[in-house]
């Protein structure tokens, strides 16, 4: 057995993963429920019974609890909804402890999945039932109006209604009868993605525990994941990263703390009251949560920090407002999934490091040509793995459209997007970089660096910049401050001064809206 795999043992083993009973109530659920995602809250509440799974403002809910909930659910879209392995359901939903329930009674049954956000419009939400077929939508009540207002023709159920049926409903409705649902094969987990065109894409993958071991292998043995007993996620479930952090928390038994909606003061009261030692976060609300009251992150111990570049302003923030915090870099796309990790000590060498591939990823930097790139020249990234999404073979590459540059001691550093890149002068100009240079300024809290047209040099960068609160800075002295810093290039030709930036619906920087 060598290093890795010792390595890798031993904190299964700590994590009551690969003792001799772990691995009986995994090789029992696989037997009984399939390779799907109820396997996983089996092994779970076999595991971790009496402890608390989902922690939310209103209410708990123990690993036990859980399990009966799923079961009883399952068995009444079964009964009820007439729920068939390959049917198509679409879940629309915040995080929530019910939204948790409908993924694993869904998956339980075989059912393929389509995770949408929640809130979409009438136009998208009509696009995205018609275009992906849907059998049966689940979703908040907020959206009753589009819902509504769509024509949609197949089963729909809310997440909670006081008298409609719904999701909570169903899961706490006593049977008057025993009843066993039989072993099923693997649905499909189905996640949009932004895409670079504007119109989402889908990236589906099968909830494999093999396809699984790897990613997860990654954050055990690299970030001692098996020792933190509670983890907030304030990513949206519906996203690749939300997911992730859902699923690796209930293999782990850990307590897992949700907001419907991240809210900075909502979320640091659950904080504190669940003891939250993990966040998962995107950089932005990791912004917003470091604005709060350093008391209120108390007993945070470690950051994953994922769905968008972790700036390195940003990082340093973090370590110096929490008490012995870790934090990590996650990277990855909707297509390959988790592929790249900065672990703590990465980020201490490098801060703006997207760290080294995790075991199982083999990536490559290509000039435009196809050609790979030397050590520091920057490349478009590609990437491949055996758990990629369904339509994408294990032995085929994938780009990522990111640029991306590495070093001589293996570490790589992303320079943007590639549609993002410039010619400014017949020069290569990577926006994320001065991006990066910006925020490092202890005036600025946030910016964003797109390209722009110019008759003189074809292209030139254009800043929207966001201030500390209660901090001065004119378009002069910032010009004085980057010229020590940057190349003539590099230099934005208008910097624009703006109270806030938007945002999508993951937290993330969304550029396709600034004018």
């Amino acid at each position: 057995m060598d290093k890795f795999m010792w390595s890798t043992f031993t904190k299964l083993y700590r994590a009551k993963l690969a003792t001799p009973l772990g691995i009986y109530r995994l090789l029992r659920a696989l037997l009984d429920k399939g390779s799907n995602l109820m396997t996983l809250l089996d092994v779970a509440a076999r595991a971790h019974s009496d402890q608390i799974a989902l922690a939310e403002a209103q209410q708990t809910t123990t690993y036990k609890e859980l399990y009966l909930q799923v079961r009883q659910l399952a068995h009444q879209l079964k009964e009820t909804y007439q729920v068939q392995p390959g049917q198509r359901i679409a879940l629309s939903g915040g995080n929530h402890g019910d939204w948790v329930r409908a993924l694993f009674a869904c998956s339980y049954l075989g059912a393929d999945l389509y995770l949408l956000p929640t809130g979409l419009p009438k136009t998208l939400l009509v696009e995205h039932l018609e275009r992906h077929q849907i059998d049966g939508l689940i979703y908040d009540l907020r959206d009753w109006e589009p819902v509504y207002r769509s024509g949609f023709e197949g089963w729909t159920l809310l997440f909670d209604h006081l008298t409609f049926p719904s999701v909570r409903s169903l899961s706490q409705q006593k049977n008057k009868k025993r009843f066993r649902l039989p072993r099923q094969s693997n649905g499909r987990l189905v996640i949009l993605t932004g895409g670079t065109t504007g119109t989402p894409q889908t990236a589906s993958r099968t909830p494999s525990v093999q396809r699984f071991l790897a990613p997860f292998f990654a954050l055990l043995r690299d970030l001692d994941l098996g020792f933190y007993h509670s983890t907030y996620i304030a990513t949206p479930l519906y996203h690749g990263f939300g997911l992730s952090g859902l699923l690796v928390a209930v293999a782990l038994g850990a307590k897992v703390i949700l907001t419907e909606r991240f809210e900075a003061k909502a979320a640091t009261q659950l904080l504190v009251r669940y003891q939250a030692q993990v966040l998962v976060v995107v950089p932005t609300q990791l912004r917003k949560l470091l604005e709060r009251d350093k008391i209120e992150l108390l007993y945070t111990r470690l950051v994953l920090s994922g769905g968008a570049p972790l700036p390195p302003a940003l990082l340093a923030q973090a370590k110096a407002s929490i008490s012995r915090v870790r934090v990590a870099n996650l990277y990855g796309t909707s297509e390959v999934g988790f592929c790249f990790l900065a672990t703590p000590e990465a980020l201490d060498l490098h801060p703006d490091t997207i760290g080294q591939p995790i075991r199982g990823a083999v990536v490559a930097l290509r000039d435009e040509q196809g050609q790979p790139v030397s050590t520091d020249e920057v490349g478009e990234l590609y990437v491949k793995a055996n758990w990629s999404a369904k339509e994408t073979a294990a032995h085929d590459w994938v780009s990522t459209t990111d640029l991306a540059l590495r070093n001589e001691a293996g570490y790589y550093f992303l320079r943007g997007r590639n549609h993002e890149r410039i010619v400014s002068g017949g020069v290569n100009v990577f926006p994320q970089q001065v991006q990066d240079l910006l925020e490092a300024h202890p005036a600025v809290q946030a910016c964003a660096v797109v390209g722009v047209a110019d008759e003189i040099f074809g292209e030139r960068l254009k800043a929207y910049l966001v201030l500390q609160p209660y901090a001065q800075l004119s378009e002069d002295e910032l010009r004085t401050w980057l010229a020590m810093r940057a190349t003539r290039e590099q230099q934005p030709r208008d910097v624009v001064f703006v109270d806030e930036l938007p945002l999508t619906a993951l937290g993330k920087l969304d550029k396709k809206a600034l004018g």
